[in-house]
């Protein structure tokens, strides 16, 4: 993945962090309805290691959500997959 794709992901919210081995991406949504709901995902790589992901729903999560939520949630997810499947643990700097 390209330092450019990375500074557009961290321009639209994700946080690219790396200690040592272990790269996390982190991408979090608050509910401003409702302070104590949203979503988190979290793509992790390790070296030598298939990257994985999870999704963390805080509140009421993923249910009883809105189709504007979703579509909130979705092109998180897009960029989620694209991490999980190009992303091994680059900086957007040079």
């Amino acid at each position: 993945m390209d330092a450019q794709r990375l500074r557009e992901l961290e321009a639209a919210g994700w946080t690219l962090t790396r200690d040592g081995s272990t790269s996390t991406a982190t991408f979090a949504w608050d509910d401003p309805d409702d302070p104590d709901s949203g979503w988190e995902i979290l793509v992790l790589h390790t070296e030598g290691h298939a990257s994985r992901f999870t999704l963390d729903a805080r509140g009421s999560g993923l249910t009883e959500r809105s189709p504007e939520d979703a579509r909130r949630l979705q092109p998180a997810l897009a960029a989620a997959v694209e991490l999980l499947e190009e992303w091994r643990g680059e900086s957007s700097e040079p």
